[in-house]
């Protein structure tokens, strides 16, 4: 039902449009496409380069067919304000509801509210429900945090998991998931599978760079999978210790160093 909305907002859109800008599959099928290593579709595509419309939505299709997501969504963001293309955004809508990328969808229909003026009360209306479900997925992120707060892992994982069922583009749910899933694996105490818990730091790291936590935790792991790496260990405390703490848990990092320190005299 929800497509078959979309499909008619989308053909009448286009109907009244003054600019009649049209996105047509012949025109495209005319591009030779490009079949190369997806490692390399970065510098094939980069965006100080000059494209056409044709060019540009061909590169995005390669770019999608490679899996390179989130360069195909920047590389389309980019070419519409370079060539002010409502189509260019129509396909991004596409695949952020696709990814359920709420934030991106809110941007999105914005953009086009503006573009298209005249459908202003339809855009409304979706950034409406946009926002009904984000708020949806911080009431269950903020459940999460409680049952965090009280120890309850299991609880915890499960109340975020209804929030990541909504939305993928919210870097507070996947830093917290990244970081709750590493502490359900610490607390398992099985060395064997440790060293999973460090791409999830890794991740976590990449999404807020300044949060100490990420590197507290892969100081633990460390531990518990080999007492002896004395050097990765004292690395990730410091590093936890340079970043943002709370003092509950600035206290805790500093306690586990100086007991490690002890263990290592």
């Amino acid at each position: 039902m929800k497509n078959r909305m979309f499909l008619v907002i989308f053909i009448s859109i286009l109907f009244f449009s003054c600019n009649n800008k049209v996105y047509r599959k012949d025109n495209i099928s005319k591009v030779e496409k490009i079949d190369i290593n997806s490692d390399s579709l970065e510098f094939v595509y980069p965006m100080t380069k000059k494209y056409t419309k044709e060019e540009a939505i061909e590169a995005y299709k390669n770019l999608i067919e490679k899996k390179k997501y989130n360069y195909a969504e920047s590389f389309l963001e980019n070419e519409f304000k370079k060539q002010n293309e409502s189509d260019f955004i129509f396909m991004l809508l596409i695949k952020a509801e696709e990814k359920k990328k709420l934030n991106k969808q809110m941007q999105y229909y914005l953009e086009l509210k503006t573009i298209f003026s005249e459908n202003a009360y339809e855009y409304d209306r979706k950034i409406y429900g946009l926002m009904t479900k984000i708020d949806k997925a911080d009431f269950y992120f903020n459940e999460s945090k409680k049952a965090y707060l009280d120890s309850d892992l299991l609880l915890a994982k499960n109340e975020l998991r209804k929030g990541m069922d909504l939305i993928s583009d919210n870097d507070d749910i996947n830093y917290f998931y990244n970081i709750l899933t590493s502490r359900l694996i610490i607390s398992k105490k099985n060395p064997e599978i440790l060293a999973n818990c460090l791409s999830y730091l890794d991740k976590a790291i990449a999404i807020k760079p300044e949060e100490g936590e990420p590197y507290y935790l892969k100081a633990l792991a460390y531990f518990m999978y080999n007492k002896l790496d004395r050097e990765n260990i004292l690395n990730n405390f410091d590093n936890a210790l340079s970043k943002k703490l709370d003092d509950g848990l600035k206290r805790e990092v500093i306690s586990n160093k100086e007991k490690f320190l002890k263990m290592n005299q």
